[in-house]
């Protein structure tokens, strides 16, 4: 009934977000020329096709009001991941979190000092001072950049969120409730889900 699957490439369907070309036929690459928006253009043009099914009794109207509820969910999912992608954190997060981290590291190697200790004192707790300051330190660093690595969760990074992998589990349902076979799996890049 539809011809617009999303079929995953592995790490490259990720990151090409043009490989969905190949699924259509010249009459529908041109169609999509000039948009700005293909994935809501291919939406509509699959209403369309339902409509024509529809009209030519194809399909029950039963049928066509699901599956026209199904289109209009998958478009208000791909809005709210549009807004998602395109809506980063404010500036002031990164900024803020970057300035606090290095305020605290610099701060906290001042405030941890052996001053209150008398000498022989001193040289027991250097021992336990400088790794427990640097420890602390490490710590804060790396949760600044993890927070900084979290701002774009569609990057395809390791630690993204994984769509490629949610569009090849929806593309085998999909297959599956068509009646037909499944593609063979493609292997995960070096473990990881994309």
């Amino acid at each position: 009934m539809f011809n617009h699957y999303a079929v995953l490439e592995g790490r490259e369907y990720h990151r090409d977000s043009e490989c969905y070309r190949r699924l259509l036929d010249g009459a529908e690459l041109q169609a999509l020329e000039g948009k700005t928006n293909h994935a809501a253009q291919i939406m509509i043009r699959q209403g369309e096709t339902l409509a024509e099914l529809a009209g030519s009794g194809r399909i029950d109207s039963y049928c066509h009001v699901a599956l026209n509820q199904l289109i209009q969910r998958n478009y208000d999912n791909q809005g709210a991941c549009e807004r998602i992608e395109n809506t980063p954190f404010p500036m002031a997060v990164d900024f803020f979190g970057r300035a606090f981290t290095w305020i605290f590291i610099d701060a906290f190697k001042g405030k941890v000092s052996l001053h209150s200790f008398n000498a022989s004192e001193a040289s027991i707790y250097v021992f336990i001072v400088i790794p427990f300051s640097m420890m602390i330190s490490w710590i804060f660093f790396y949760i600044e950049k993890v927070s900084e690595s979290l701002e774009d969760p569609f990057d395809g990074m390791p630690h993204d969120v994984p769509i490629s992998t949610l569009v090849r589990t929806i593309e085998t349902d999909l297959y599956e409730i068509l009646g037909e076979t499944t593609s063979d799996k493609k292997p995960l890049g070096n473990g990881i889900a994309f």
